[in-house]
């Protein structure tokens, strides 16, 4: 049940504490309210920047679940394990580039 429902699982009343904690995990962010977050925002088109958006879709999700980005103000997300916002230029080329999340590979995130 932990993997299959754990949002619905932490929310129950009588829960013990240390069941709630590791739900919640020990990775940098709480894997609770990220997956939360994605469940109340699957469907909200107010995040959209691209038109394949899984990526940043994915950065916001890590975000509200507090993990802290990781990327270079010089060479935005290119490292292997950076991941960020990055700064909007307005040029889609360089956007697209520096709006990475987990890895530049793609989609492929699990949590």
């Amino acid at each position: 049940m932990e993997r299959a429902v754990p949002v619905d699982l932490y929310d129950l009343q009588g829960i013990p504490e240390d069941v709630r904690e590791r739900l919640k995990g020990h990775y940098g962010y709480d894997r609770v309210e990220l997956l939360r977050w994605a469940q109340q925002n699957w469907n909200n088109k107010d995040i959209d920047i691209f038109g394949n958006n899984c990526a940043n879709f994915v950065s916001t999700a890590l975000e509200h679940a507090g993990l802290q980005e990781k990327m270079s103000m010089w060479t935005g997300t290119f490292d292997s394990d950076g991941w960020g916002h990055g700064l909007q230029t307005g040029w889609d080329l360089l956007d697209a580039n520096d709006h990475s999340a987990v890895s530049s590979s793609g989609c492929t995130t699990s949590f």
